[in-house]
């Protein structure tokens, strides 16, 4: 009787780890689909890593009283190694060869603001940081741009340009030890995000630099707070219930007016797929995404070649995403790729990573 109730208990539990396996791989693959067709399904992959973390939580149970019931976990984990690999990378430290540039994105949210320290000297924090950073090329999203501000760093950054869209809204900037030789809008439509492309001379080599700021979650200060509340328990079953729900199409919302502006930065970089370029931003949405793989194909995401672990670059209200990227063309290897979360200027943490530019050389002709 007893060793029939230890069969049942354990093929039970095999059971819900077969489950949890099968729903991985769906929500893991869930934003290939266009959310313009399927708004709530492809956010799905949101949830992948609680399904990841269960699935772990299995393999270390079965590793503890039945080694053969891991393989249940082990099978799970190569089924998904994709999506594994994507969200949470684990790569071995490589040393950077000579001649690398280092590059970093930096979502400020608008936070350029002016400090007085103990001596009365005017600082800017983000901007301070930036300036001790040691990367050659730094693309900066919200950043709105004063001569003053500009000019703290022009000691380091001798060439500095923004972008911004046509109907006001976010402010791209691009700080640069490089000398900036031209620029183009990727238009996104009616929207106030803009995305830009920087062309930079560096050395031999015409590179392009997209900075990006796409559609925003619009989550308000609000719904961050009971989305805290959710996530400690602290919130009551009905209220919960409803600001789920709002929650769910908020971010629906938001991916279908995402979808096409990451389609217009994806051909954009098509057409000059001849230069070696650098895709760079906060894409507001997670590397499982749709809008990340839409945009990525035939690039390289250089955290997930090179990072370790999620590499949250949002942390706040107990919401925890990778949203901002850096990508690049093949003939470009990227080294040490890393999320920096100790600088909290920002709701958004900066992303650096060191490039090992190709010999594709290109020139413009205006």
């Amino acid at each position: 009787m007893l060793k029939t109730i230890k069969t049942f208990t354990r093929n039970l539990i095999i059971g819900a780890n077969v489950a949890t396996v099968i729903m991985m791989l769906l929500v893991g693959y869930s934003g290939r689909l266009n959310p313009e067709s399927f708004p709530i399904l492809s956010n799905a992959c949101l949830t992948f890593p609680i399904f990841l973390v269960i699935n772990v939580f299995f393999l270390f149970f079965w590793l503890l009283f039945y080694p053969k019931g891991a393989l249940v976990s082990l099978l799970g984990i190569i089924i998904s190694y994709v999506p594994v690999r994507t969200y949470c990378p684990l790569n071995l430290k490589s040393e950077k060869p000579v001649g690398c540039i280092k590059v970093m994105t930096y979502n400020v949210d608008g936070s350029m603001k002016k400090e007085t320290d103990a001596q009365g000297r005017v600082t800017y924090p983000a901007l301070e940081y930036i300036g001790a950073s040691g990367a050659d090329v730094v693309c900066v999203q919200e950043a709105y741009m004063t001569r003053e501000k500009a000019a703290s760093l022009r000691h380091i950054y001798q060439y500095a340009d923004t972008a911004r869209n046509e109907h006001g809204g976010s402010c791209l900037t691009l700080f640069s030890k490089f000398p900036i030789i031209n620029k183009e809008h990727i238009r996104l439509g009616n929207s106030l995000n803009t995305s830009a492309a920087f062309y930079l001379k560096i050395k031999n080599d015409t590179v392009i630099v997209v900075n990006n700021h796409l559609e925003s979650n619009n989550l308000s200060l609000k719904d961050r707070e009971n989305f805290e509340k959710m996530a400690e328990g602290s919130q009551d079953r009905e209220l919960a219930g409803k600001e789920s729900k709002l929650l769910i199409e908020k971010l629906a919302e938001a991916s279908k007016i995402r979808a096409p502006q990451a389609g217009k930065v994806a051909t954009y970089i098509r057409h000059h797929s001849h230069y070696p370029i650098i895709v760079c931003g906060d894409f507001n949405d997670n590397p499982l995404s749709y809008v990340h793989h839409t945009i990525a194909e035939g690039l390289t995401d250089c955290f997930v070649a090179t990072g370790n672990w999620p590499g949250w670059t949002f942390n706040h209200n107990r919401i925890r995403v990778r949203i901002d990227h850096i990508l690049c063309s093949k003939d470009i290897v990227p080294y040490q790729c890393r999320v920096d979360s100790k600088i909290n200027v920002s709701d958004h943490h900066p992303v650096s990573c060191w490039l090992k530019i190709g010999l594709k050389s290109q020139k413009i002709n205006n």
